[in-house]
């Protein structure tokens, strides 16, 4: 009877390391995606700033 407890306890230990893996590789790629979001932004505000020839001046009063 013990081994039938172990191998239940085991088959489900099992099921929860899959959902945790599972999770983490939503996580993972939800990261990836982020990231290129952010490097297309950063990509296009660059272009905008250098086509804009540097003509961006602080208007700040100190």
């Amino acid at each position: 009877m013990e081994k039938d407890h172990l191998e239940v306890l085991l088959e489900e230990m099992k099921g929860k390391f899959d959902l945790v893996l599972a999770g983490i590789d939503i996580i993972l790629h939800e990261i990836q995606e982020t990231r290129q979001e952010l490097g297309e932004k950063i990509d296009m505000n660059t272009f905008r700033l250098r086509a804009m020839g540097g003509k961006v001046g602080c208007y700040c009063r100190r």
